[in-house]
């Protein structure tokens, strides 16, 4: 119970500090090893582009702690404080999904050869590129 505790705490105090960088640029915010147990969120860039009328887009790739990428992996993205999920994809090949989203803050789940994992919150303000590391 304690360790739960623990990991609550710390994903609560490193979900801060990733937002308060969003807070402070909107050109490229990079988190490196965030990390609660299950999934690493290696890299969020919010440096694509589009239009303030566009939903913001999320380019991303699943890939295994060796950098391989996994074709087949199913990935949901949840809006922070919902079990719904917004949208469902199937990566590709090399390892790629892409979701259209309201701007907010999401959390993923990933689910690969039977075994799901779950990523920290991330804030979508603009297209973003996302690397989930499972």
């Amino acid at each position: 119970m304690n360790t739960l505790k623990l990991i609550n705490t710390r994903n609560l105090f490193l979900t801060l500090i990733v937002l308060a960088g969003f807070a402070t640029s909107c050109e490229k915010e990079e988190v490196d090893e965030v990390n609660n147990g299950r999934a690493i969120v290696t890299h969020v860039d919010e440096n694509r582009g589009g239009d303030d009328e566009e939903e913001p887009v999320v380019y991303g790739i699943v890939e295994d702690a060796n950098g391989t990428k996994l074709q087949g992996a199913v990935v949901k993205i949840f809006p922070v404080g919902s079990s719904n999920s917004t949208d469902t994809q199937t990566t590709n090949s090399n390892g790629e999904f892409e979701m259209t989203v309201p701007v907010g803050n999401y959390y993923f789940k990933v689910v690969y050869s039977g075994n799901t994992t779950t990523t920290n919150n991330v804030s979508i303000t603009a297209d973003t590129n996302i690397t989930i590391v499972i």
